[in-house]
């Protein structure tokens, strides 16, 4: 592979009793991990769904994550989260560090980033969007079969 895959639990020096990483945690496991975290921290410029955002969210952290990929479409910035550029470790320190020395934007955003967690992507929430979906088809079916060009639009 092009890429060197960081060690599971090198945390550097300068960082210790500060931050960890982590490395692949078991998933049984992250709540504890989550719950001890004051910030979530995820800059990846490559994420499928963005499932750990979520899951950070749901603890009512404050989340900071890239402004590419499904970040964007989970994390208002300034609203229930903070965006950063996954490319420029400078954008990713400064809201780390905003975070950090702001108690009350961080409370805030965790608190925005549960409500979240819980109105949108809750499984009673995902439920009801799919639902809904399938009933928006079901209405396109009706009407393209009661001769209706409604698809043709």
């Amino acid at each position: 592979s092009k890429h060197k895959r960081c060690p599971a639990s090198r945390t550097p020096r300068s960082f210790t009793g500060t931050c960890g990483f982590k490395g692949r945690v078991p998933h049984e496991d992250l709540p504890s991990y989550l719950a001890q975290a004051q910030v979530c921290v995820f800059p990846s410029h490559m994420e499928g769904q963005g499932i750990v955002i979520i899951e950070g969210m749901a603890m009512g952290k404050a989340v900071v994550t890239s402004n590419v990929g499904p970040g964007p479409e989970i994390i208002q910035h300034e609203q229930n989260g903070l965006l950063c550029d996954p490319f420029d470790p400078q954008s990713i320190a400064v809201q780390i560090i905003r975070l950090l020395q702001d108690e009350a934007l961080r409370c805030a955003l965790g608190e925005a980033a549960r409500q979240t967690a819980v109105s949108v992507y809750s499984l009673e929430s995902l439920v009801a969007q799919n639902e809904a979906f399938y009933a928006t088809l079901h209405t396109q079916k009706s009407h393209l079969q009661a001769g209706t060009p409604h698809a043709a639009r």
